[in-house]
């Protein structure tokens, strides 16, 4: 895989953002349209019983978190986008992020994307997000 810039890289951070946005927006079928149509996707989250074993359970997962949502009157807080790097051949694509969510107890995460290219369109096969645990010290030495 080769690292990807310029409006490449673009393309792959739009995704990123969309996946996103479809959290903000409870979107269950904008969700199920970024994903790969074979349903074989693998979702790890960072927080607790949100790990997923294929597309049917990551979306019956993330329902859940919208009706808890909703019930409670609460939201997903933003994630901003603080380091991004794309890795992509003609098939499949890695993307890897350091990104900022305001609710957690640090605020930053890690996240890996593996994407693979479907009819023309990239689409997620494996997400994986992990509280991000040496931002606290960096933030220490940086103070």
């Amino acid at each position: 895989m080769n690292l990807i810039s310029g409006d490449e890289e673009n393309v792959f951070r739009r995704l990123i953002e969309a996946y996103f946005g479809c959290f903000m927006r409870h979107d269950l079928v904008g969700l199920r349209a970024l994903h790969v149509t074979d349903g074989d996707f693998i979702h790890f989250d960072h927080e607790y019983d949100r790990d997923s074993l294929g597309l049917a359970d990551f979306l019956k997962n993330a329902k859940r978190g919208f009706e808890q949502r909703a019930t409670a009157g609460s939201d997903y807080a933003p994630i901003e986008i603080l380091d991004f790097r794309a890795y992509a051949d003609h098939s499949a694509a890695l993307l890897v992020a350091a990104l900022r969510k305001q609710h957690l107890s640090n605020g930053y995460l890690r996240a890996t994307f593996v994407l693979s290219k479907e009819r023309g369109a990239w689409r997620f096969r494996h997400v994986h997000f992990s509280q991000d645990p040496n931002t606290l010290a960096e933030l220490a030495v940086a103070s």
